[in-house]
């Protein structure tokens, strides 16, 4: 099987974008992400969700295997704001409430609040820039498309990744964003073309052009970015220079993802 987590060289990246079709659920991403961060990488974690409660990373990481027990982890290495609770619950103007136990990790519940990307930069800030400053956390969104649901212009979701990344930028940290690109939606391709343009490193997870297999459950399109390539002219170098796009092909197993070349299902790339 081919090694995903080591190819993408995490560390060496400011902002990787995860872009994805309907036609293939890449919702094994951010936890397979999560739990190589913690477990290979060693690397605290701030995990903001809009699509799954704590509990789900939990299970699916407790499958990876490994020493990586997320309810068992300190507040020093897990940060987890549960941003999918505000679109199932009354909204309030109070401030996010967290867990206060030091020996298990922080669970922040973001309610839904006018200025809501604005509490949520203030609280990645606060963690990267505090108890996190100097150890390069890895930041994962998952996803960030309900913020447009939830009638937040795109201009103003792009600001807030652009926000991020310059965080990143200025603290070591490597940025994960997610969302989806084929929702029949301008606001959809804006944000997913929009978090392109911001990122190193663009994974794009769509489903074969035959349609269904049962030994392949869809593609991944590993890509530099724009901003790799404004870094390369900036530095004197030729983008072509850059590697090319890499294409693979993946089937979702009881404990993991595996990875491998094109009509290779099975076999070692």
């Amino acid at each position: 099987m081919f090694d995903l987590i080591q190819h993408l060289r995490i560390n060496d990246h400011r902002h990787l974008a995860i872009s994805h079709e309907s036609t293939a659920s890449a919702a094994f991403f951010l936890p397979l992400l999560t739990h190589a961060a913690l477990a290979t990488l060693h690397r605290p974690v701030i995990l903001v969700s809009t699509q799954d409660v704590f509990l789900h990373y939990q299970q699916t990481c407790r499958k990876l295997g490994g020493n990586v027990q997320l309810g068992q982890l300190g507040r020093d290495r897990l940060l987890f704001v549960d941003a999918l609770t505000q679109y199932h619950a009354v909204g309030t103007d109070e401030r996010p409430r967290s867990s206060p136990d030091a020996a298990r990790p922080t669970v922040v519940y973001l309610h839904s609040h006018p200025q809501v990307l604005a509490n949520l930069y203030e609280i990645i800030a606060e963690r990267v820039q505090g108890e996190f400053a100097g150890r390069a956390p890895v930041i994962l969104l998952d996803d960030l498309m309900p913020f447009v649901y939830d009638a937040i212009d795109v201009r103003h979701v792009l600001l807030f990744v652009r926000k991020l990344v310059q965080l990143a930028e200025s603290t070591g940290a490597t940025l994960i964003t997610q969302t989806q690109v084929d929702l029949g939606l301008d606001e959809a391709a804006q944000l997913a073309y929009g978090t392109v343009a911001l990122a190193n490193l663009v994974l794009v997870c769509k489903g074969l052009p035959s349609g269904y297999s049962r030994d392949v459950h869809g593609q991944l399109v590993v890509a530099r970015g724009k901003a790799s390539v404004a870094t390369a002219l900036h530095c004197g170098s030729a983008p072509s220079l850059l590697p090319d796009a890499l294409q693979l092909q993946f089937k979702v197993v009881d404990k993991g993802v595996e990875f491998f070349g094109s009509g290779l299902s099975g076999a070692v790339v």
